[in-house]
């Protein structure tokens, strides 16, 4: 829902510069759907403080460089090559580093900040610098939104991530193993909460 919300807007914004929307029609659109991101993003901080949800945010420095380049090699080639990711979902740790710095970045900085600049750019007297980093912030969360999306294809079948980013249970692949009589079984599915 906060990517739809954010896809409303930007839509609104590129019809107001680009599609001759009238500003009293795509102002009003634009600022209602910001209010409602508003009041998600306020929710999901507050649900992520009281559940303790938020430690899945909290970077363990120790390793963490050497981490990020072993999933950084898996995102620029081993993806490709059907190699096994290299950090597994568990409870309590359900990001790999590169989205726990990503994540973190994007909702506890680019978010505030996105809401921090619209509101002062409602303000006449502002001046252009607030603009243009209303603008900057709303670009970055555009190229995550688009990123995310790309990612979330890259699971053993195409709805695998998707699945898991829409319903919050993160899904294991499903294994082949043979038991000790030579017989081939499917392990069950292992479903985390997101």
């Amino acid at each position: 829902r906060n990517a739809l919300l954010f896809f409303g807007r930007v839509v609104c914004v590129f019809l107001y510069y680009f599609g001759g929307l009238r500003r009293n029609l795509s102002g009003p659109i634009h600022g209602r759907m910001a209010m409602a991101l508003v009041a998600a993003w306020g929710y999901f901080f507050i649900y992520n403080v009281a559940s303790g949800n938020i430690r899945n945010y909290l970077i363990h420095i120790k390793g963490f460089a050497g981490r990020c380049l072993i999933q950084e090699r898996f995102y620029l080639s081993g993806i490709f090559k059907g190699e096994a990711h290299p950090f597994h979902v568990k409870e309590g740790d359900k990001f790999n580093p590169l989205q726990q710095i990503t994540y973190c970045a994007v909702v506890y900085l680019m978010i505030p900040a996105l809401i921090i600049t619209g509101m002062q750019i409602r303000n006449p007297m502002m001046n252009n610098l607030m603009w243009k980093l209303h603008i900057i912030i709303a670009v970055l969360s555009l190229v995550f939104i688009i990123g995310h999306v790309y990612l979330s294809t890259t699971g053993r079948y195409k709805t695998q991530i998707l699945k898991s980013m829409v319903d919050g249970y993160h899904r294991e692949d499903i294994e082949i193993v043979t038991d000790t009589s030579g017989t081939e079984k499917a392990e069950i599915q292992k479903t985390y909460s997101s």
